[in-house]
């Protein structure tokens, strides 16, 4: 009867954390970095929360089996460690350097992890565990291979499960295959083995978040233009000019500018009331923002939204020695986050770069004329919560009756 209380407990504890209410942006607006695909930014950290659909992988070289500092990116250094949330949420594969990951991670792939992470390490296929300080349990659906192992935390692999490297382990580990101890001297305080885990359920649903984020940002695009646009450069011979946008409305206004437009922008204004929500809209496949300064009257950057739709079609935007003072929304474009920073939450298919992300998610409320966009609901995760509790309460229900 211990082994079933085991695998029960093993369960509740791999489930991945939901995520808190969603607005406008659906549950992305509860991340200062969120992508469709594969993110590869390295050299810079973000703020606050970050979701990747895809691959997770800053690069960089290795040395002697380890990333070196050039293949780094840390997360949520401004973040609080919630243990029912999780700060950094990867769909694919996960690669990282040694730096900081504050909070909880669950990983939907394989990952190889070093440095810090200061919660719990939720893995859903192998992982290798480098050196680094790790603040609470690691789960891992497959095999996992941890090099100096320490502190007060359970180790479960549901595979093979190998440990080395030194270090002084307070905990319980668990595991279903075979178990190797490389260095003797490592103490723990008890095994266990049979261990099961089904597929594990992040909280976040990459192809639904795709495709409602996609749907909002072509009905934002189909919004008509409220306010006014005046730009002083000429895209024809890439003359460099000011964007000003005035605002005619109270509580939202609405722009229409080119990609070329923005590339050629060498300073930005924005003049409304207090509280309402900017949205611009940015038409053809090639934009950037390069070198150029924000200037808001009364409005705010948490109300400020950039939507880059291009009819749907993908498009790239690339930005570099500009604070960018705004949320962007754009899910079909490719984006080169070369340089400077980002005040708001960042959506794109693809986000590459050295650019740094400040935690100022988008506030923003958007009024449609025909009706409100549904945001999708976690509901992969409710019911899989549910079905785990009672699995929970079957075990502890054959234990008190052995």
């Amino acid at each position: 009867m211990h082994n079933y209380y085991l695998i029960s407990t093993f369960l509740l504890c791999s489930c991945f954390g939901v995520s808190a209410n969603a607005g406008l942006l659906g549950t992305a607006n509860n991340y200062n970095v969120f992508t469709l695909s594969n993110f590869t930014q390295s050299g810079t950290d973000s703020l606050g929360r970050v979701a990747v659909g895809g691959k997770f992988d800053p690069g960089g070289t290795i040395n002697s089996g380890y990333l070196d500092g050039s293949g780094s990116y840390s997360v949520a250094s401004n973040q609080p460690n919630n243990p029912s949330i999780d700060n950094l949420v990867v769909g694919g594969d996960y690669r990282n350097g040694s730096t900081t990951i504050n909070g909880n991670v669950g990983i939907q792939g394989n990952a190889s992890v070093e440095g810090t992470v200061t919660g719990t390490l939720k893995v859903g296929g192998d992982l290798t565990r480098g050196y680094g300080t790790q603040g609470s349990n690691v789960l891992a659906g497959g095999n996992i291979n941890y090099t100096g192992p320490s502190g007060s935390l359970n180790i479960t692999s549901v595979g093979n499960l190998s440990i080395g490297g030194g270090g002084y382990l307070n905990g319980n580990i668990y595991y279903g295959g075979t178990f190797t101890n490389h260095d003797s001297y490592i103490p723990f305080s008890g095994t266990s083995n049979h261990v099961t885990l089904p597929a594990p359920v992040l909280p976040i649903n990459f192809v639904s978040e795709s495709s409602f984020l996609k749907t909002l940002s072509g009905k934002l695009d189909a919004l008509g233009t409220t306010g006014n646009v005046n730009f002083t450069g000429n895209t024809s011979n890439h003359m460099l000019g000011a964007l000003i946008l005035t605002g005619t409305n109270t509580q939202q206004d609405i722009y229409h500018i080119t990609g070329a437009m923005l590339s050629n922008t060498n300073s930005f204004t924005i003049t409304g009331k207090a509280q309402e929500t900017v949205v611009i809209n940015v038409d053809g496949p090639l934009a950037s923002m390069s070198n150029f300064g924000f200037t808001l009257n009364n409005v705010d950057r948490q109300h400020i939204l950039f939507n880059f739709y291009n009819g749907g079609n993908a498009t790239t935007l690339t930005s570099n020695g500009v604070g960018i003072q705004s949320s962007v929304l754009a899910p079909f474009t490719d984006i080169n986050f070369a340089g400077g920073n980002i005040d708001g939450t960042i959506i794109g298919r693809t986000i590459r770069g050295g650019g740094e992300s400040h935690e100022f998610l988008f506030q923003g409320n958007v009024q449609f004329p025909d009706s409100t966009i549904a945001t999708p609901e976690p509901a992969t995760v409710v019911s899989a919560s549910l079905g785990l509790l009672g699995v929970a309460a079957f075990a502890f229900r054959r234990r008190r009756t052995a």
